[in-house]
């Protein structure tokens, strides 16, 4: 089932997700109770589907009031993961289309690759 769904999404077909769904669509994962542990620790955030090329946290809005544990998850994670990753606002979407991307919602996406930090309106 999952190489027909990255089939489809390689030509083109549409494939959504929120919260956890948009996540999973990211490189790495890492569980809310992992975070209280060790971030840091390579072994507590696991491959994700990688569809897109970042490590995609959802609720970001929220998770950057509380700057202690932004600071915590990116600045102890490991390299594969503090090198590129996406922060999707909660009530706020992304779209890849090619290689342009188009954000909808009330808030925003910061985006931290190799390029620097920005954020998308």
């Amino acid at each position: 089932l999952w190489s027909l769904v990255k089939k489809k999404y390689e030509s083109g077909t549409l494939l959504s997700g929120s919260s956890a769904g948009a996540m999973i669509m990211g490189n790495y994962v890492m569980s809310p109770s992992s975070m209280k542990n060790d971030p840091s620790n390579e072994e507590n955030w696991k491959d994700a589907f990688g569809l897109v090329n970042y490590t995609v946290i959802p609720h970001f809005d929220y998770f950057k009031k509380n700057g202690s544990f932004m600071q915590k998850m990116l600045g102890q994670s490991p390299d594969k993961v503090s090198t590129s990753w996406m922060g999707i606002d909660e009530n706020t979407a992304i779209i890849f289309k090619g290689s342009e991307r188009v954000v909808k919602g009330k808030s925003g996406v910061e985006i931290n690759d190799s390029t620097g930090i920005y954020h998308l309106n």
